[in-house]
Formats: structure tokens, C-alpha cells, sequence
């Protein structure tokens, strides 16, 4: 009699009163108190915790309060007895909350229609009243095996997402050197959580510091582990003069650079006891050196792309620099950057924009840039975005 009170409860109810948190816990929703404990009782039996919801909305507040490892739900309660159209619904109320939370739709007024509808709509597997109890619990062990399996690879992956995320975070190193000579201010957003955008600063010397910024052509996971490959082959080479690094870091890059696929990159040496900007541009977008004046020269000196011809004799070229000037370094998404009208930001603007802009600090500089590339494609960019700029003092 107790078990029965508790059962007509219209509130969630659990049969046992102290769950055992290893055991896999099924959600069993249905209008009729008989059903919800005859359901209870065999899955009890069979090992697990079990919670029951009278209704709808009792599903809703289990899902929501982490009651369930399963659903085993009907589909039609009290106020649409033979459509189903209110379990229909309570399908996408539950797939709202937890897109993997795996359901099992159960009605006595099954049909073919009814059964891909449901499935269409998020139900994991189907089942009639009366059912066969060992084809039920088959059908929930099923599903909870693959749930599991579904939870440790998910677990897996976000280890591995961190993982690169820590990766990228130091692939993306805007912190200069402490110096006297210069103010560096720079910025990254991946399009996905990491991204094939590359950009380092480096001391090689007293007062000489090394730019290096490069774009794999590739997003995600595949352009990261290029990068990765870049800084690698890169990071022995720094003391040698740009146009060397450039050739050594192509012929190592272009082993390991999948067909189809290339890396734009500049690497530039800024000697502040000369002050002197001795670069190499190998196919990146040309870096923006602007005057005090207003002049601004693109820098452009180099060669092809890196890991596509793998013995390429690359360009050096040397630039006086001299205090107020400022360098403005990026990748393709800052150019590439759309606005609702699928118009690009455009390296016009960008330059224009920077000539505007030369009098602020790095810092403020960079922040302006980066939010008049951002208002003009309201935020939504399509690539990974990197923008780098470099006060001279």
C-alpha cells in the first residue's frame, strides 16, 4: 500500500528511497499508475534505479535535475489518448534539454507512422503495449551500453579539445619581450575552438625580436597540428637571416604538408640597434609598415607559400624604422571578413583605416582595428582572424 501512495504521487517518484549513484537510472513516464509499476518493478529487478513522472512536465523537471540515464516514456497521456501527439512533443521538450539522453517511446496505439515520427524526432528506439519483457530490457540495455559508450568518447574528446586548445593558446603568443624599443599588441579568434592561425614573438638578441605569422590553409584540428609542425621546425632556425629560415622551414614543412594544402607565413627581424625591419614574406598577406606621415608600405619581399615547392629560393628585404612607426601584421580572416552583403573588409580599408589610426598606442590601435573588422561583418567572421601590430618608440 505504501509503494502505491507513493506511486499515484503526481510529483517525480522514486522507488528506491537511496539510489545507488554506479547503476544506470531509468526515467519511466506514463498517465497510468499500473503501468509505472509493473515497469518499475521489472526494471528494478533487473538493476536499475528507477524515477517516475506522472506527465509531461514531471519528465521535463527529471531530465532537467540530471534523473535519468534513459527515458522510457509513453506517448499519449491524458490530454491526447490516442494521436500521440503530446509525447511528440515532450520528445523535442527532452532533446531541448539533453540532445543524448537516449529515449524509448512506448504506446498501445502504435503505428508504423507513429513509431518513424517519433524516431524522426529524436526517440532512440521504439516499443508496443503489451510489451515483451525480454525484448524491452534487451532494447534498454542497448541503449544504455551505447550511452555509455557515447559519454566515455565524449569525456575523450574533451580532453583532447583542451588539450589542443593549450596547444593553440601557445601557438598564439602576442607577449613581447620586455623592452624599451617597441609595444606589441596582437589577437587570435579561431573559427572553431582551435584554428590554423600562427603567430609568435621571439628575442634572438638583445634588442632584436623576431615576428613570425603564418595561416594554414585549413581550419580546425587539421590546420592546429600544422602549425604545430611549424613551430616546430621553425623554433631551432631563429637565429638565422629571414630568407635562410624561410627555405629551411619550406623544405622541412613540405614533408609533412598534405596534398592540396600549402602555409602562408612572414617572418621578420626587427633590430633595434639598427633600426632596421629585415623580413621575408612567403606568400602571406603583406604586413602593413606605416609612417609617421601617413605612408604606408605593404611588405611583400619573399616567395611562394611554404610546403608546396620544397626547394624555393626566397627573398630578404630590409626597411629603416624609425620611432611612431607602426606594423600592422594579420591573417586572411581579418581581410576576408563579410558583411551582410558578402562584401570583404578588403586590404583597401584595412590600409586606410591604419593611417587613421597610427597616432593610437599598439594596444589601442590594435583594439580599434579589430572592431572596425568586427562591426563590419557584425561579428561573424569566416575565418580564423589573427592582427598583430607593433608600435615602434
Amino acid at each position: 500500500m505504501a509503494a502505491q501512495t507513493l506511486l499515484l504521487n503526481p510529483a517525480i517518484q522514486s522507488v528506491k528511497p537511496v539510489p545507488d549513484a554506479d547503476r544506470d537510472c531509468v526515467l519511466v513516464a506514463d498517465d497510468q499508475p499500473d503501468i509505472r509499476y509493473a515497469l518499475s518493478l521489472l526494471l528494478r529487478s533487473a538493476g536499475y534505479d528507477v524515477h517516475t513522472a506522472d506527465g509531461p512536465d514531471a519528465v521535463v523537471t527529471a531530465v532537467a535535475d540530471k534523473h535519468a540515464d534513459l527515458v522510457l516514456m509513453d506517448l499519449n497521456y491524458t490530454r491526447c489518448t490516442t494521436t500521440g501527439g503530446e509525447g511528440l512533443n515532450l520528445i523535442g521538450r527532452i532533446r531541448a534539454l539533453d540532445s543524448t539522453l537516449p529515449i524509448l517511446a512506448m504506446t498501445a496505439w502504435g503505428t508504423v507512422d507513429l513509431a518513424v515520427d517519433a524516431m524522426r524526432r529524436g526517440a532512440a528506439d521504439f516499443v508496443q503495449k503489451p510489451w515483451s519483457t525480454q525484448r524491452l530490457l534487451e532494447k534498454v540495455r542497448s541503449l544504455l551500453d551505447l550511452r555509455r559508450l557515447a559519454r566515455k568518447a565524449r569525456i575523450e574528446e574533451e580532453v583532447e579539445v583542451g588539450e589542443a586548445v593549450a596547444i593553440q593558446r601557445k601557438l598564439l603568443s602576442f607577449d613581447a619581450p620586455d623592452s624599451r624599443d617597441c609595444e606589441i599588441s596582437g589577437m587570435s579568434r579561431a573559427l572553431r575552438f582551435v584554428g590554423g592561425d600562427y603567430c609568435k614573438v621571439d628575442r634572438i638578441a638583445d634588442r632584436r625580436v623576431a615576428i613570425s605569422i603564418a595561416d594554414v590553409a585549413g581550419k580546425g584540428v587539421p590546420g592546429a597540428m600544422l602549425a604545430s609542425s611549424l613551430r616546430a621546425a621553425q623554433k631551432p632556425l631563429l637565429g638565422r637571416q629571414p630568407a635562410d629560415l624561410c627555405a629551411a622551414v619550406n623544405a622541412a614543412m613540405a614533408e609533412v604538408t598534405p596534398e592540396g594544402k600549402f602555409i602562408s607565413f612572414f617572418y621578420g627581424v626587427l633590430d633595434f640597434a639598427t633600426r632596421t625591419l629585415t623580413y621575408s614574406n612567403a606568400g602571406h598577406n603583406p604586413p602593413l609598415l606605416v609612417r609617421p606621415d601617413g605612408q604606408v608600405q605593404a611588405l611583400e619581399a619573399g616567395g611562394a607559400v611554404l610546403g608546396y615547392f620544397a626547394d624555393w629560393k626566397y627573398e630578404e628585404s630590409q626597411v629603416a624604422l624609425q620611432p611612431g612607426d607602426r606594423l600592422v601584421l594579420f591573417t586572411d580572416g581579418i581581410l576576408e571578413a563579410e558583411n551582410a552583403a558578402h562584401g570583404e573588409f578588403g586590404a583597401e580599408r584595412l590600409a586606410d583605416f591604419a593611417r587613421q589610426s597610427r597616432h593610437l598606442s599598439a594596444s589601442e590601435m590594435q583594439r580599434a582595428l579589430l572592431g572596425m573588422v568586427s562591426a563590419h561583418c557584425d561579428g561573424s567572421f569566416q575565418d580564423d582572424a589573427t592582427l598583430v601590430v607593433i608600435a615602434v618608440l
